[in-house]
């Protein structure tokens, strides 16, 4: 699987938009309902639970308002808060906030004094981060600073779109708050940051969703980076047959450890044999 920037993420995105003619608002519905699938099995089941989504400015934003229409149409108590005012917003999420008005649904403006205190509450059953995308750089600042401090208070758990927000996707740095994800869906393909340190220590478990982006333009050539995976190893690795032992597998020479140091040496040998060597001389 390739590994991305986020320059290398717009690219495709523009590509599909552009070449092959996938409106935006329909990649940004897809990716919508892909996290809310994921939802439905961390929660068994969404209905009658309170989901809490907080919604930026940008496509992420419009992603959680996505995520709010599909939640609510499954029956879910959905509480929507805006970082930002409504005339901010790019058009794509304009778009769907003019539709979750529109349901009749109503929005929490938490850059308004004293709406961020009482947004979260008891009955929480999980928390959507939608505040920043892959585009973020540097430190958060202000009310989405204030919600990602109050997102990590509050012990519940935090589902991150496409990348937990804080976090910059190139690099994996973190220059002040940052949402502190369980779990993370990353569309068409991983971006660098969520696979390097500090950045994985904030993304939680990793999903990697298809947002119908064609699947020739994920496997470009000039797409350097691969994510080495379990399924990536067990793929060079050939079958064995049942019967074989340690005989039909060479060798396996360790020279390891020093006086007060054995350890090495026997962690060493037993990986080598975890690892399908044959026969080891450990010396």
């Amino acid at each position: 699987m390739r590994v991305v920037t986020a320059e290398e993420m717009r690219t495709l995105d523009q590509t599909a938009i552009n070449t092959y003619g996938i409106p935006g608002i329909v990649l940004m519905e897809n990716a919508g309902l892909q996290v809310v699938n994921l939802l439905q099995n961390i929660l068994d089941d969404v209905t009658g639970k309170e989901i809490v989504i907080f919604v930026g400015k940008g496509n992420n934003g419009g992603d959680g308002l996505v995520i709010a229409r599909h939640l609510f149409n499954r029956g879910a108590k959905v509480k929507v808060g805006l970082v930002v005012p409504p005339e901010e917003m790019s058009d794509d999420a304009g778009v769907n906030l003019r539709i979750w008005q529109n349901m009749g649904q109503p929005v929490v403006f938490l850059f308004k004094e004293k709406e961020l205190a009482c947004f979260l509450t008891v009955n929480t059953a999980l928390i959507v981060d939608a505040i920043f995308g892959t585009g973020f750089k540097g430190k958060a600042t202000g009310v989405p600073a204030g919600c990602i401090e109050v997102i990590n208070a509050s012990g519940k758990p935090v589902v991150a779109v496409d990348i937990p927000s804080g976090l910059e996707a190139d690099t994996g740095q973190v220059h002040g708050p940052c949402v502190k994800a369980a779990h993370t869906v990353t569309f068409a393909l991983p971006k660098l940051g969520l696979v390097l340190d500090p950045g994985i220590n904030y993304t939680g478990k990793l999903y990697v969703v298809d947002i119908s982006i064609p699947s020739f333009l994920l496997e470009k050539e000039d797409l350097k980076r691969r994510l080495t995976t379990k399924k990536t190893v067990q793929s060079w690795l050939s079958p064995r047959p049942l019967g074989i032992h340690k005989g039909d597998c060479g060798r396996v020479l360790v020279v390891a450890g020093s006086r007060g140091m054995a350890g090495a040496a026997w962690m060493t040998g037993g990986r080598a044999a975890r690892g399908g060597g044959g026969a080891g001389t450990l010396g």
